[in-house]
């Protein structure tokens, strides 16, 4: 999740259940990697939760600190709040990510969540190429949502030829209720 800078919520959970890559949905699909957030605590061999400024390039004062994910009862929570980091990070999140556990080009990657909804809030799912330099490589944005148009989710692929040389092409959709109301599914194959 990213957050903005206008977060004007005290604390806003995001709650992920149900992580795969290659989900058995039908016979083109073989299960390669899930995660349904059984225990309590992080399963660190898939997950590693970050301790790093947001990016400035968006506009993020937020830290993402450790502190804020947590799992319980099989969901994975991403935790934001106005607690400041110091003096530049007057907020705090929770950010996780398989750079190091988990990695596959082409396959159905899907997430089931209930996002939070607030002027600030930016929750995403995505996928980062393995190059270090973005968007050399490639993103695809499976799902973001701007807290405050909390009716619409938007896709987007990102790609350049070199760093910094951003491209990209998406599309949106409008759901007649609020995401925060319920959990749903997001994918995109590959």
């Amino acid at each position: 999740a990213r957050a903005h800078k206008n977060m004007r919520s005290v604390i806003i959970l995001i709650s992920l259940s149900i992580i795969s890559i290659g989900a058995a949905l039908d016979n083109r699909w073989k299960l390669q990697w899930s995660d349904e957030f059984d225990g309590n605590s992080l399963d660190t061999s898939k997950w590693t939760a970050r301790l790093m400024p947001g990016y400035t390039d968006n506009g993020e004062k937020e830290y993402y600190v450790p502190s804020a994910v947590s799992v319980s009862n099989g969901k994975l929570i991403l935790t934001s709040n106005n607690t400041a980091y110091d003096s530049d990070h007057p907020y705090m999140s929770g950010w996780v990510d398989t750079q190091n556990s988990f990695f596959s080009t082409f396959g159905r990657y899907e997430i089931n969540a209930k996002l939070p909804v607030s002027q600030g809030m930016w929750p995403a799912h995505w996928l980062l190429s393995q190059f270090k330099c973005w968007p050399y490589g490639a993103e695809i944005d499976i799902m973001e949502v701007i807290g405050r148009l909390n009716t619409t989710c938007f896709g987007t692929y990102h790609y350049g030829s070199t760093c910094g040389d951003n491209h990209g092409n998406g599309s949106s959709i409008k759901w007649n209720a609020s995401l925060d109301h319920a959990y749903h599914t997001y994918s995109v194959e590959w």
